[in-house]
């Protein structure tokens, strides 16, 4: 597998993308050590609490909507990547140029790895916000009706989110492959 030069900005992507990761998987973390800290009773739990296949009605919608989330989380990306393939694929050659007001010509300013490095962003941040939001809704799951199921599926999408960290090594690898997507892409279409 080739690298993917900097000129194309990876290093500075994955910087911005570290740090949104970073931020919404902190913002679970220091919620979920609030709640356990400080928020949550100690109160036994209820047996006769009305729920669903044995677990408490918050907590039994918290797991399923933390399936759902991871799910939803591998599937949503891969089809917005697909979708941005084939309007790259469609789009303008790369060789295009733009008569300007002034006579010059201009170079199309970007090429297939700076308008899919968007892409990864984009994928990136819907993937990890999807299983934020379902982890924030386990530790409130926790918080109200105290099961440590909720907390289990909390502690299932933090590390889902961990798992999605960005480094240049992953980005450079995920450019690689969507460029020799493209290329069959544009090879089968065109």
């Amino acid at each position: 597998m080739s690298k993917i030069d900097d000129g194309d900005g990876v290093q500075a992507v994955t910087r911005v993308m570290q740090i949104i990761v970073a931020a919404l998987t902190i913002g679970v973390v220091f919620f979920s050590v609030i709640v356990l800290g400080l928020l949550r009773d100690d109160k036994p739990l209820d047996p006769n609490t009305p729920g669903i296949l044995g677990l408490p009605m918050i907590t039994a919608i918290a797991v399923f909507f933390g399936l759902t989330s991871v799910i939803a989380s591998f599937a949503i990306p891969k089809l917005m990547t697909d979708t941005a393939l084939r309007q790259i694929a469609k789009g303008p050659p790369l060789d295009e140029t733009k008569l300007l007001d002034s006579g010059e010509r201009q170079i199309y300013p970007a090429g297939d790895s700076g308008r899919l490095l968007p892409v990864f962003q984009t994928q990136l941040i819907v993937a990890s916000a999807l299983n934020e939001g379902a982890a924030f809704f386990a530790v409130l799951a926790y918080m109200i009706e105290g099961h440590p199921i909720a907390l289990g599926v909390a502690a299932v999408l933090i590390a889902v989110l961990v798992s999605r960290f960005p480094t240049v090594d992953r980005v450079q690898g995920w450019l690689a492959a969507q460029l020799e997507r493209l290329a069959l892409i544009r090879r089968d279409e065109f």
